[in-house]
C-alpha cells in the first residue's frame, strides 16, 4: 500500500499530475543552468574580444611595430636607413635585431646593387663572414712521370691541399661565422681531372649540422680523390701546354668567377684563390696551338678579361718554377721575378688583391709555403 502524501497541496491529486509537476520542475532548472552557461560564455568571448582589441591596439601603438609598418611601406635603402637610425635607440636587444632581420629582408627584396648593398652594410652593420677558398692545381706536365719523376711536385702540391683543408677546419669552430663556408679544388678544364668527378672535390658547411664535426670527417675521403686525381694527371697523355688559367679566369660562366662568393646583405665572403704552377701562363687555342704569355719569348700582352672583376678576391701563385726544360732559360731569382710581374699586372688589371709575398717558388721550404699560405687564409697577411 502507497504511503499517503504529506503534502496538503498534493491531496486528491493523482500521481501521474504529481510526475509532471516535477518533470516541468526539473526541466526549468535545466534550463536556467545553460542558460547561465551561455552568459558566462557570451561574457568570455566579449572579454576576450576585449582584450584583443587592448593588445592589437598597444601593439599598432608600440615603437617596434610602428617601425614593422615602416619598413614594409619602404621603397628605397635611405628610406630604410633612416628607419633604422631613429629608431634603433629605443628599441631593446630583442627589438633592434628583430629590426635589423626585417630591414635586410626587406633590402634582400629592393634587388640592389653590390655597391648599394655594401652601402647599406655600412650603416646597418657587418653580416657574418664566410670564407670561400679556391684552390686550382696545373695538373699537367709539372707532375707528369716525364717532368717530376720522383713525385716531389705532387707530393708538394697535395701537402698544401692537405693543410688549407686542416686550416679551413679550424675556421668552422668560430660560431660567428655564416653558415656558407666553402673550399673547393677545380681545374681550369675539365679534360685535365682525368677519371675524376670535380663536383665531388668540395666540402660546403651550407647543409651541415655540425661543420667542423663534418669537415674532419671527411678528409681522408677528399684526400683520397686528390691522390687520384694526381695520380692520373702524372700518368695522363698530355702535351707540354699548362693549364689554361687564361680561358679559366676569362670564363664568367663556368671559370674562375663562378666559383667566387659574392657578399650580400646576410653575408660577406673571404674570397682566397690558390693557383699551384709553375707560372708560366699558356693557353692551347681551339687549333691546338700554345699561346705563351710568360716572357719567354717576350711577344704575346697578357690579354685582361673586360668582364672578370676580381675586387675584394686574394690571389696566390704556389709552387712556381723556373725550368730549364722546354727551350726555358734557368736564370735563378731573374727569371721568378719576370714571371712574378707578369702575374702581378694581370691579376691586378682585374682589381685583385695581390701581395709580391705571395708568389711562392718550389724551392723553397714546403714549412714555409705553408705558413705564409696559413697566415693567408687566417687574415694576418
Amino acid at each position: 500500500m502507497n504511503e499517503k502524501n504529506t503534502n496538503p497541496f498534493l491531496d486528491g491529486m493523482s500521481d501521474t499530475y504529481i510526475s509532471e509537476l516535477q518533470l516541468r520542475k526539473n526541466k526549468r532548472q535545466e534550463e536556467n543552468k545553460k542558460s547561465k552557461k551561455k552568459n558566462w560564455i557570451i561574457g568570455g568571448v566579449v572579454g576576450g574580444i576585449i582584450v584583443l582589441v587592448m593588445v592589437f591596439i598597444f601593439a599598432k601603438s608600440s615603437p617596434i611595430a610602428k617601425a614593422n609598418i615602416e619598413v614594409e611601406e619602404a621603397t628605397t635603402a635611405d628610406e630604410l636607413k633612416e628607419i633604422w637610425k631613429s629608431n634603433k635607440k629605443e628599441l631593446s636587444p630583442t627589438y633592434q635585431k628583430q629590426l635589423d632581420t626585417k630591414i635586410r629582408k626587406k633590402i634582400e627584396s629592393l634587388h640592389l646593387k653590390p655597391k648599394e648593398i655594401l652601402g647599406c652594410k655600412q650603416w646597418l652593420g657587418a653580416a657574418k663572414m664566410g670564407y670561400n677558398i679556391l684552390i686550382v692545381p696545373d695538373l699537367s706536365s709539372r707532375i707528369h712521370t716525364s717532368v717530376d719523376k720522383n713525385g716531389k711536385q705532387a707530393r708538394r702540391d697535395t701537402s698544401v691541399i692537405s693543410m688549407l683543408w686542416d686550416e679551413m677546419n679550424a675556421l668552422l669552430t668560430d660560431r660567428n661565422l655564416s653558415k656558407n663556408n666553402r673550399l673547393v679544388v677545380d681545374v681550369t678544364d675539365p679534360n685535365q681531372a682525368v677519371g675524376i668527378d670535380i663536383n665531388s672535390l668540395q666540402f660546403n658547411t651550407e647543409k651541415s649540422t655540425n661543420p667542423y664535426r663534418d669537415m674532419k670527417a671527411k678528409k681522408k675521403e677528399f684526400m683520397q680523390k686528390i691522390g687520384e686525381l694526381y695520380a692520373n694527371g702524372s700518368k695522363a697523355k698530355i702535351g707540354t701546354a699548362g693549364a689554361d688559367y687564361v680561358s679559366y679566369v676569362d670564363n664568367i660562366s663556368t671559370g674562375l668567377t663562378s666559383q667566387l662568393r659574392n657578399a650580400d646583405i646576410y653575408n660577406d665572403y673571404t674570397n682566397i684563390v690558390i693557383f699551384l704552377t709553375d707560372g708560366y701562363i699558356e693557353a692551347t687555342q681551339p687549333d691546338g696551338r700554345i699561346t705563351n704569355y710568360t716572357p719567354i719569348n717576350g711577344t704575346t700582352p697578357i690579354p685582361i678579361p673586360e668582364e672578370t672583376d676580381l675586387t675584394n678576391v686574394k690571389v696566390i701563385v704556389a709552387e712556381m718554377d723556373e725550368l730549364s726544360n722546354n727551350n726555358r732559360p734557368s736564370i735563378r731569382g731573374t727569371y721568378y721575378k719576370q714571371l712574378r710581374n707578369y702575374w702581378v699586372e694581370y691579376l691586378e688589371g682585374m682589381n685583385a688583391i695581390v701581395d709580391k709575398k705571395h708568389f711562392l717558388q718550389n724551392d723553397a721550404e714546403l714549412q714555409n709555403v705553408q705558413r705564409i699560405l696559413k697566415k693567408v687564409v687566417n687574415g694576418k697577411e
